[in-house]
């Protein structure tokens, strides 16, 4: 079964929890939404099984046992995502996830599930270690009102859409956190750093 694979890099990770810890980064190809402000490219460079995947995350990871798949969304291929997380378990990687939630998979199989549900949805197919929103000022009390209990950590991500609002997205968004402690605040570390 072939995966396909936008990029395989080795860098820090910019968000949430593990925001400064180093990573090998599996970005899969392809996306079941399509968001204006979306920064990432996700288009397909290369087709690899999972064994070949592993290879090449053995060959740049630097001694460093994080894998986090990610995207594009990875749950559109499902099939290759839990084979690649069985294979990269097996040579014993830690294996974090990072998905929109909008499809169901079983999140036993990793150890840590990132969930950016997207504008429009109100429920969730898997619960999150962590919830991430990009915020740009919109009502996210749903989001409160089902996780903040404390077991899943709420992150409010500034939108980064490219234009002059930045700043006033990130303005609403320390905003809004101050007043609301039960967020934490997501500041994509990797992109003021200038990595990838």
């Amino acid at each position: 079964m072939k995966i396909s694979i936008n990029e395989i890099f080795y860098s820090i990770q910019g968000e949430g929890v593990f925001s400064g810890t180093p990573a090998v980064f599996v970005r899969f190809a392809g996306c079941n939404r399509d968001c204006e402000w979306c920064d990432t490219e996700h288009h397909e460079t290369m087709k690899l099984n999972a064994a070949q995947v592993v290879k090449k995350v053995e060959s740049i990871c630097n001694g460093n046992k994080i894998v986090v798949i990610t995207g594009g969304e990875p749950t559109i291929q499902l099939k290759g995502m839990v084979k690649l997380s069985a294979e990269l378990w097996k040579k014993g990687f830690r294996v974090h996830v990072e998905t929109n939630g909008d499809n169901f998979f079983n999140v036993d199989k990793f150890e840590w599930v990132t969930v950016s549900p997207k504008e429009g949805v109100d429920g969730l197919m898997v619960t999150p270690s962590e919830l991430k929103i990009v915020f740009w000022g919109q009502d996210v009390s749903r989001w409160e009102e089902r996780f903040g209990g404390g077991k899943v950590r709420l992150y409010l991500q500034p939108c980064d859409d490219g234009y002059k609002n930045n700043q006033e997205n990130l303005t609403k968004t320390i905003d809004y956190v101050m007043k609301h402690p039960v967020w934490n605040l997501s500041v994509q570390l990797h992109k003021m750093l200038h990595l990838r």
